[in-house]
């Protein structure tokens, strides 16, 4: 199966959260050959990597046959060869769709042996209606908000790192605002800022804001929800109208800057016997 079959595959099963060719294969890790893909004829194909099966995606023409099930069961039979269980959507470094989207694909799952311990979402919000800019947040004068200078690489890496291994994201995002304080110049934070995001095909007015972290000594401030809001100022300034959140379940901590659910994950794994 050539690159084109497999994009209109993936293309025909996610309309509504459907990421550009380019972004497909590089979040899979297909691009560099991080991750494996296995194919049944040309109707069905599975991605894996280590212990995550990161998508399973089946022709529209060719469904309710068990063909599904032959795949993922190859694909089982790999991952155990090797590992314990199989996690479902996202690896330690890669996945398109953290976990599991849509009713039909979790009974799928749960029907084959898999079980489910939490939901993830990605969240949407309009960045020119202003509720946003109520959120409470910080207000004080004892930090710094602005862009990663380019000699903070190493000091941003640890402050990620620290937060919750995103020292790497940080290090090497274009757009990495950070939260300074002003005595010491310690990162206290830090947010990832996109023009884009990651379907833009079905999202195309949409930029993106993630990774938003504060280390455990500074946080109760509300930088973080500081952090976020200065992320919108910058996106209300560029012209983007609306601001997408991906792979969180702080669903509650979003809506206060007017953000609500577009898509839900069931996060699930099943244990080799």
């Amino acid at each position: 199966m050539d690159k084109k079959t497999v994009y209109e595959i993936y293309s025909e099963s996610f309309p509504d959260l459907l990421a550009g060719y380019d972004t497909f294969f590089s979040r899979l890790g297909l691009d560099n050959n991080a991750s494996k893909i296995t194919f049944f004829e040309d109707k069905a194909f599975a991605v894996y990597q280590n212990y995550a099966l990161l998508l399973l995606c089946v022709g529209k023409d060719y469904r309710h046959l068990g063909i599904g099930t032959r795949l993922l069961k190859i694909v089982e039979k790999e991952i155990f060869r090797e590992h314990e269980k199989v996690v479902l959507g996202h690896s330690d470094t890669h996945y398109l769709y953290p976990g599991v989207y849509g009713e039909n694909a979790v009974s799928f799952f749960k029907k084959l042996g898999y079980e489910y311990s939490w939901n993830a979402y990605d969240m949407l919000l309009d960045v020119d209606n202003n509720v946003w800019e109520n959120a409470p947040g910080y207000d004080g004068g004892d930090f710094e908000f602005r862009y990663r200078k380019d000699d903070e690489t190493r000091a941003v890496k640890i402050a990620g790192d620290e937060i919750d291994g995103w020292g790497d994201a940080y290090a090497s995002a274009n757009r990495c605002l950070v939260a300074v304080k002003k005595k010491s110049g310690e990162i206290a934070g830090a947010i990832i800022i996109d023009e884009d995001n990651l379907y833009n095909l079905s999202l195309p007015d949409a930029g993106g804001f993630g990774c938003v972290g504060v280390r455990e000594r500074y946080r109760k401030f509300g930088l973080g929800m500081r952090l976020c809001k200065e992320a919108l100022k910058i996106l209300s300034e560029m012209g983007i109208k609306r601001c997408f959140i991906g792979y969180t379940d702080l669903v509650s901590w979003y809506a206060k800057l007017g953000a609500a659910p577009i898509a839900k994950y069931a996060m699930g794994e099943k244990s080799y016997s």
